[in-house]
């Protein structure tokens, strides 16, 4: 909760509600900080592993539109043999849970209910299996596209397009929340300041 760890006696006014003011700050930003009150002297500053990744996203880009020929093989060689892998792993997962199922189904063929009221279970089962294995049947033979150098590296370029712009966007936002979250700073350490003054005048009269 917000308020739980208010140090009440042990933290002025201000302390209390810069401590609270945690809340308004993400994980990330509260690990820079450490524990207790925001300190006055505390500027937010954007995520820098954000801007890395974009950076390198961006020279990313780069290569991809530049690359032909021998760096062009390798890459679809590199990468179709992953996929050849993966699509193999999946089809033998799928193939696996088909047979399982199947075999289910025969233990279940040779199951007698012991009462009427139990046969619903083996009606209910069977349907459940049955579906089971519609489902693994569908997705079994997965088969890998036979792509041209310029097909592959034109889905490669526009992949890594719609990656750079949604990395731009998160900066973005990043940056403005870091100013949002500043300002809102300043404004509420100003605040403290003018109602921290006013108490002194008022003990002072």
């Amino acid at each position: 909760m917000l308020f739980n760890n208010l140090q009440l006696g042990k933290e002025s006014f201000k302390e209390l509600m810069m401590s609270c003011a945690r809340s308004a700050l993400s994980q990330e930003d509260l690990a820079r900080i450490g524990e207790g009150p925001i300190p006055d002297s505390f500027v937010l500053t954007e995520n820098p592993e954000l801007s890395k990744q974009l950076v390198g996203a961006q020279a990313r880009l780069v290569q991809l539109r530049a690359m032909k020929g021998q760096n062009l093989v390798e890459l679809m060689r590199e990468e179709f043999s992953f996929e050849s892998n993966t699509i193999s792993l999946h089809n033998a997962k799928m193939q696996m849970g088909k047979k399982e199922a199947e075999e289910m189904i025969a233990q279940l063929h040779s199951w007698t209910p012991p009462t009427e009221s139990h046969s619903f279970l083996k009606t209910s089962m069977e349907a459940e299996l049955q579906c089971r294995i519609s489902e693994f049947s569908l997705q079994l033979n997965v088969q890998q596209e036979n792509l041209s150098g310029k097909e592959y590296l034109s889905r490669k370029i526009a992949a890594q397009e719609m990656y750079v712009k949604r990395l731009e966007a998160k900066v973005e936002n990043e940056k403005a929340r870091v100013k949002s979250i500043n300002i809102w700073l300043n404004d509420l350490r100003q605040s403290l300041q003018v109602t921290q003054e006013m108490t002194k005048k008022t003990a002072a009269a």
